[in-house]
């Protein structure tokens, strides 16, 4: 069967391991005939920019890799959803595996240059790890799904790696949400006690956007990772 990584959000760093979302969600996958593995990404530090250390750029491969030689895992028919951080995760494995075929992105940041995009800083050490300037050594189909109601990460940032992915000829899809906040698929975390973060972060479901969501994943897996 193909083999799919299941890349959660900066909880996972919090909560030393997976939301529960996360989990559950690559149960779902693992019902509709994936092999999936939810990893838990070694940090760099966590203090700013240092989420984004380009040593993942070795670290994300090499996880895919091991899920790529399971036995469960059909050849090399592999792919990644990745969620906020996560969907960073992915499209920097899309720009570093060549045998990926298929990466899912949920509101991830991709443009790190630009400063109006990625909260309140640039980050000037981890440019070159941008995927958006690394577009044209993605292998795989992209699809990004954004809402454009999220106030942390911006939907401008899944349409620049979009535009990026179509000027390089890339197979890739944006779909933006109409009122649809950051974690629209899950909304806040268990830490939290309203839909709004300390920082004035909006966290809450919209349960439209997260069901197509859910379709289009699925839609997009099964068509460049099951299909012969």
């Amino acid at each position: 069967m193909p083999g799919v990584l299941v890349i959660p959000t900066l909880y996972m760093v919090q909560f030393g391991s997976p939301e529960e979302f996360d989990r559950t969600f690559a149960i779902e996958l693992a019902k509709q005939g994936y092999a999936t593995l939810v990893p838990v990404l070694n940090q760099y530090g966590m203090i700013g920019p240092n989420i984004y250390d380009l040593r993942h750029a070795d670290d994300v491969p090499l996880i895919a890799k091991w899920l790529r030689e399971r036995p469960e895992v059909m050849d090399d028919r592999t792919g990644a959803v990745g969620f906020s951080l996560g969907g960073y995760y992915s499209a920097v494995l899309a720009a570093n595996d060549p045998t990926v075929r298929a990466i899912v992105g949920y509101y991830g940041v991709y443009d790190l240059e630009n400063r109006n995009l990625v909260f309140s800083r640039r980050i000037e050490a981890q440019w070159p790890g941008s995927p958006l300037r690394n577009a044209g050594k993605v292998s795989g189909a992209v699809l990004l799904l954004h809402g454009d109601a999220d106030n942390e990460v911006v939907a401008a940032q899944s349409l620049a790696y979009r535009d990026g992915l179509a000027a390089a000829g890339k197979t890739v899809e944006a779909v933006i949400y109409p009122r649809a906040h950051h974690r629209f698929d899950r909304g806040r975390s268990s830490l939290m006690q309203s839909d709004t973060s300390a920082n004035g972060y909006i966290y809450r479901v919209d349960t439209q956007a997260r069901n197509d969501a859910w379709q289009r994943t699925l839609a997009l897996l099964e068509k460049h990772l099951k299909a012969n």
